[in-house]
């Protein structure tokens, strides 16, 4: 699973960030946490987070959009569990059917096995805090065309469209 990985990727102080780089075991604000009405201190969020803004807009952005990682062993000792177990759900997350989830190897270093990037779990960072992290850090490159897939999967996710009447009827539906 390393072609999914650039293997020679060594991330330099001041370098621009790619759509798919990975940061494992970071912490970053969580700016959704803050109660506006009250003075407190941002709340921060522990975790892995890949980095879903488009490699071609991050010069121009002070800030990106990361999603969420989780380790599917965590997902596998949740509340979710019989979901998570089922054949079937890995297949779709193989085959990119699991709307709201990414599917991504391990990483050769052994610092995340089988994950899943969540596009429930969105945050916003600055790049600036990004930097820091990166500098004690340093985050894991996608490879292409794999960061690509990941871009696809996202906007699939972003795009979709409930509609007030679906076409469930067509299942049995007698066609001659």
């Amino acid at each position: 699973m390393e072609s999914w990985f650039e293997p020679s990727f060594s991330w330099l102080p001041g370098s621009d960030f790619e759509q798919g780089d990975i940061f494992v075991d970071v912490v970053i604000p969580n700016i959704a946490e803050v109660d506006l009405d009250s003075e407190v201190e941002i709340p921060t969020r522990q975790g892995a987070f890949i980095v879903l803004t488009q490699s071609c807009d991050i010069p121009k952005n002070t800030s990106l959009l990361v999603a969420e990682m989780y380790s599917y062993q965590s997902l596998l000792e949740g509340p979710h569990v019989s979901v998570y177990r089922k054949s079937e759900t890995k297949k779709r997350l193989i085959r990119n059917r699991l709307e709201h989830m990414f599917l991504l190897p391990p990483l050769a270093s052994g610092a995340l096995g089988w994950s899943v990037a969540s596009f429930r779990n969105l945050h916003v960072v600055s790049t600036r805090v990004l930097n820091d992290v990166a500098t004690s850090n340093s985050p894991v490159r996608f490879a292409s065309p794999y960061k690509e897939l990941l871009g696809e999967s996202f906007a699939r996710f972003m795009m979709r469209i409930a509609v007030p009447q679906p076409l469930d009827a067509f299942v049995s539906a007698t066609i001659t």
